[in-house]
């Protein structure tokens, strides 16, 4: 969904970050959207924006959580304090453009609700919820934990929803 979503903002003329904070199961990282130059062995970099690398056939750019241990960033002092790097004039001496927007594809809610009071920091979030599979309880209690953390919803996203089957006339 957040390479979905980089893309279009993309390809709106915005140039666009994506921070694959998601550690057990990053979704962004794989392979197919690093680039073949080996950015999966590369060592982190300090500062963090150092390892910010072009998603490879895509318009946006990305943070892989195999180069950054994004528990690191998950503490919104610290995500606070990479956001305000982000903005900081001397992008463009790095060769980095100045973000217009910033993604952050964080873990399910199954993983636990510690990330979600990086929440705190962030302009709002998107909550994807599995159709047949995610319980309306369930989201409740989500809601009631990021307005707990004055987390900002921007809306909710329904995946996997199947189609009806059109019959022939």
């Amino acid at each position: 969904m957040a390479s979905n979503l980089a893309t279009l903002y993309s390809m709106s003329g915005l140039k666009t970050l994506v921070i694959d904070a998601d550690i057990r199961r990053p979704t962004m990282t794989p392979s197919r959207l690093l680039s073949q130059s080996g950015a999966l062995d590369l060592p982190c970099q300090d500062p963090v924006r150092l390892n910010i690398v072009r998603a490879a056939g895509r318009p946006f750019d990305i943070l892989s959580s195999s180069t950054v241990d994004a528990r690191h960033l998950l503490a919104p002092s610290k995500m606070e304090a990479f956001l305000s790097e982000l903005a900081a004039s001397d992008l463009a001496a790095n060769g980095l453009p100045a973000y217009d927007i910033v993604i952050l594809d964080l873990p399910t809610l199954a993983s636990g609700a510690d990330e979600l009071i990086v929440g705190s920091v962030l302009d709002g979030v998107v909550i994807v919820a599995e159709w047949g599979k995610t319980q309306v309880q369930t989201l409740q209690e989500l809601v009631k934990t990021l307005q707990a953390c004055r987390t900002p919803i921007l809306g909710v996203l329904l995946a996997r929803v199947r189609a009806p089957k059109r019959r022939k006339a």
